[in-house]
């Protein structure tokens, strides 16, 4: 893959930016990365694996964007997670930009919030790229992924729950269901994977499987699904021992660790 000399980053929480941050030098180690956070939103870590990094107040879009242009970058990517419960603070103070987006797009999903994100980065000619062709490497494959295996019954509720959560990604409420005796025990919305896990839990107890996937029409641009030792230390919490993720669209942040944590704890991944 052809990348850019250089490449801005708007990054979010989480380590999925630094995970791009390195993919990146994987790729080309001449290409120069120009990251951009928010206040309260941005893991600071990414300042280690890029060559400039600057941090704004939440929704202060117009200056990261006067911050790519003044860098002559005109290809980013958004990376990591951004709360959007913080949409819905009193006291939250939006650039012109934002708001903007906010007035403009036809609700509040996440894809059009980050569409309208996107066609505001192309107005000032900064084209937002597809990170899958990056994360190529770190994409779940299909089949069993670890030592520990699913057991009949978890294996019927992956058959019953997978295509519910693939229908339900094309509502854009959220990328997870949780799923016990082939009954929806929760949906993921506004507030995250890690949480919906740890409240499936508190309804359900032991033996719930976690079913993550892409969009039905997933947007290449952001917004990939993504699981890491966070997600299998809260599965652990609730005694949830199956993970069923979507095969060559979910990013697996440090596989290696992941997978030997999932065996640790007896936990079966099955990419589908």
């Amino acid at each position: 893959m052809n990348l850019p000399q250089k490449i801005g980053i708007i990054s979010g929480r989480g380590k999925f930016p630094i995970l791009i941050a390195e993919e990146i030098k994987k790729y080309s180690g001449n290409t120069g990365i120009y990251a951009t956070g928010f206040k309260g939103e941005t893991n600071n870590k990414i300042k280690q694996y890029v060559k400039e990094f600057q941090l704004f107040e939440f929704g202060a879009l117009g200056k990261a964007i006067d911050y790519f242009k003044l860098k002559k970058v005109d290809k980013a990517i958004i990376a990591g997670l951004i709360s959007h419960k913080r949409l819905f603070d009193k006291n939250l103070k939006l650039d012109s930009v934002m708001q903007g987006i906010l007035d403009n797009i036809k609700d509040k999903k996440a894809d059009s919030i980050l569409g309208g994100i996107a066609n505001a980065l192309k107005t000032q000619g900064i084209e937002l790229l597809q990170i899958l062709p990056i994360l190529e490497n770190n994409l779940a494959k299909k089949g069993i992924l670890t030592e520990s295996k699913p057991d009949i019954m978890s294996n019927d509720d992956i058959n019953f729950g997978f295509p519910l959560a693939k229908e339900l990604s094309r509502h854009d409420i959220g990328q997870t269901i949780v799923v016990k005796n082939k009954c929806v025990i929760a949906i993921e919305a506004l507030e995250g994977t890690d949480i919906c896990i740890i409240r499936s839990g508190k309804m359900a107890g032991p033996g719930t499987v976690i079913i993550k996937v892409a969009k039905l029409h997933q947007d290449l641009r952001f917004d990939l699904p993504v699981i890491g030792t966070r997600t299998i230390k809260n599965m652990k919490k609730i005694k949830s021992k199956t993970l069923a993720i979507e095969a060559g669209k979910t990013c697996i942040i440090n596989k290696e660790e992941v997978f030997a944590l999932a065996d640790k704890y007896g936990i079966s991944i099955v990419g589908v």
